[in-house]
């Protein structure tokens, strides 16, 4: 009887302690804000995009990979030129943290 007591006070104590320890979590994968697909006519692959966010870290593009569907308007890969280094910075403003 001694033993059972102890281990259910074991079990409570145990269970108890797990409330009081947390440990947070933060996923190391980025944030899709908005995807433009679809956008049809003959540069249809240059009007496809996704913006994604990925907080105060800089993410390197040249380890992205994309599994593009579509072989008849293919992945034309990521465009970056004075036009997009402007946006890129104006979005960069808006990250906190």
């Amino acid at each position: 009887m001694y033993s059972i007591v102890l281990k259910c006070k074991k079990v409570i104590f145990l269970f108890s302690l797990s409330f009081l320890i947390t440990q947070n979590f933060y996923s190391q994968c980025f944030e899709i804000e908005s995807i433009l697909v679809d956008a049809c006519g003959s540069v249809e692959g240059e009007n496809e995009m996704v913006r994604f966010s990925v907080g105060n870290t800089a993410l390197n593009t040249a380890n992205l990979n994309v599994s593009w569907a579509n072989t008849v308007n293919p992945w034309l890969g990521i465009c970056q030129n004075a036009t997009t280094a402007n946006a890129v910075t104006a979005l960069n403003t808006t990250i906190l943290g």
